[in-house]
């Protein structure tokens, strides 16, 4: 009787880590999706071939691997199957190797998920998203730029006259 008890206890504690990996995975995919939405307003899980949905997609394989997710839990949560998920690795890998602005995107997003999977969100926060805020600091970054360029054309006609 104690034997059995002991393997109960044991497939119970088993169960519930594994809905603990299985609950922390989903925590994931979700915030995975919600950031790839806020930050390029694309929704990964529509049946489209338009490129920048599919590089969506591959970044959102990436980040789900990075946490040790099967191909298949991945594929499924996107409606695809584990063969796409893997193609998609390895177009991932190329396309950060030959896109710096592909490559500047996903690491921008991983920040994002990474930031956002790691706090605790209460609900009295209120204000802007994080991408909210990062679009409008690097929209004030361009704009100091722009204005920096401006003073040196004018520095520079001044040093001409």
């Amino acid at each position: 009787m104690l034997h059995w008890d002991t393997n109960q206890q044991t497939e119970m504690m088993m169960g519930a880590l594994l809905s603990k990996k299985q609950i922390a995975n989903a925590n994931i995919r979700n915030v995975a999706k919600k950031s790839i939405w806020d930050f390029f307003k694309i929704d990964i899980e529509r049946r489209t071939r338009k490129r920048e949905v599919v590089e969506a997609r591959y970044m959102y394989y990436e980040i789900c691997r990075m946490r040790r997710m099967s191909l298949n839990e991945i594929g499924q949560s996107v409606g695809k199957d584990h063969a796409t998920v893997l193609h998609g690795t390895k177009r991932f890998k190329i396309l950060c190797e030959v896109d710096v602005n592909f490559k500047e995107n996903f690491e921008s997003l991983k920040t994002i998920v990474d930031f956002r999977s790691s706090r605790k969100v209460s609900p009295s926060m209120s204000g802007k998203s994080l991408s909210h805020q990062l679009a409008d600091a690097l929209n004030l970054i361009k704009k100091l730029e722009n204005e920096i360029d401006d003073l040196r054309m004018q520095m520079l006609k001044m040093q001409i006259q």
